[in-house]
């Protein structure tokens, strides 16, 4: 799980980081925002990828990291909801599926660490 959480996070950012001109005229966003877009999908795909080498270190996975992850997931929905009423008017289709299909990806995300972690500490106890 982490290593996909990590991988999507580090490619959508990358790719948003290396295409961003060519997405701004494609989402009908202004480039800083795909450029922030990307910088926060890869600094939370590294932060991820750090708690998947911790865990390959220590054969465990820390419940309250997991859950802060869970959390930063969870709570990226709020400025994706915001980035879609402040570009409503000038984003194009695709643009609005992005916002749309993140937000959906790290609420599923959010819910899957979220499960893990409970199963995690259930078993600690």
């Amino acid at each position: 799980m982490l290593l996909l959480d990590s991988g999507a996070g580090c490619t959508v950012g990358s790719v948003c980081l290396v295409l961003c001109p060519w997405l701004s005229g494609i989402y009908g966003f202004d480039p800083s925002l795909v450029l922030f877009i990307g910088a926060v999908n890869v600094i939370y795909g590294l932060s991820s990828g750090a708690l998947l080498l911790l865990t390959t270190q220590r054969q465990d996975i820390p419940v309250a990291p997991l859950r802060f992850l869970a959390l930063a997931n969870a709570s990226w929905v709020i400025p994706c909801g915001v980035l879609l009423t402040m570009t409503w008017s000038e984003a194009t289709w695709l643009g609005v599926l992005h916002i749309i299909l993140e937000a959906t990806f790290v609420s599923w995300l959010a819910l899957i660490e979220l499960r893990i972690a409970g199963s995690l500490q259930f078993r600690e106890r």
